[in-house]
């Protein structure tokens, strides 16, 4: 469904780091793992003619949350906009994460992936069902993790790049020590793949660039499955148990 919204507030909440805040009654039925597409207004839509996917972060109050980086060139020109702004949002898209009935989960998050997990963790939480959330950043000045995140998590663990606690090794040493029953990681394929050969439940969601973003017709989303074949991260993702993709 297309829509227009008009911006809240959009605010640098960490250098680099930006919450976008707008209402969207058609976003409120999004699930966990699945993606809108967004598109910038006016003259500062011509400098973007391709739409770029977001994941919601929260639903608070009715009111739509997208936490995101800047990290290029449509991004940045999102990071200008201001309350009042009006954008063109498409969505919900593609398919969410599935939802294990019993035992502990953890959210594996590298960088802003975390933002993708948040709505899972949240939905989760709300269910009565436990969560372990291991954060990974390269530094603290990069650290996302806030109140929200910490309140629906039973446990929190933070490992950074810079004192070495962000290794492979390290992570698959917590994740064993946990044994949860399923895994949600979004934000490093290192991480995806690592949890291939690990003999837990897993799903990642792919952050692959998109053409048309949600419409599944460009193909420039695509990843190979077990098969070889070519699939969507727009249309038959964004979602992917990591066993069944090549990473």
């Amino acid at each position: 469904m297309f829509e227009n919204v008009k911006i809240i507030r959009n605010t640098e909440v960490k250098s680099g780091y930006f919450l976008m805040e707008f209402e969207s009654k058609s976003m409120l039925s999004m699930l966990p793992g699945q993606f809108m597409s967004l598109s910038a207004p006016g003259e500062m839509g011509q400098d973007m003619p391709l739409r770029r996917p977001f994941s919601v972060y929260r639903f608070n109050s009715g009111v739509t949350e997208i936490l995101y980086k800047v990290a290029g060139r449509g991004t940045e020109l999102f990071s200008r906009l201001r309350t009042g702004d009006v954008i063109s949002c498409f969505g919900p898209k593609g398919n969410p994460f599935p939802i294990k009935e019993e035992g502990k989960s953890v959210l594996l998050g590298r960088g802003v992936g975390i933002a993708c997990l948040a709505l899972l963790g949240s939905a989760l939480h709300e269910n009565g069902k436990s969560v372990v959330t291991i954060a990974s950043f390269k530094d603290d000045s990069s650290d996302l993790i806030n109140e929200y995140i910490r309140g629906f998590s039973n446990v929190t663990r933070t490992i950074y790049d810079e004192d070495g606690t962000s290794s492979v090794e390290n992570v698959a040493r917590l994740i064993n020590e946990i044994s949860p029953s399923i895994i949600y990681t979004c934000g490093s394929k290192r991480l995806a793949r690592m949890l291939k050969d690990m003999p837990y439940e897993a799903y990642v969601s792919l952050e692959e660039h998109m053409g048309c973003c949600g419409l599944g017709s460009c193909y420039t989303c695509v990843v190979k499955n077990n098969d070889g074949e070519y699939i969507r991260s727009c249309k038959e993702g964004p979602c992917f148990n990591v066993r069944e993709v090549d990473i």
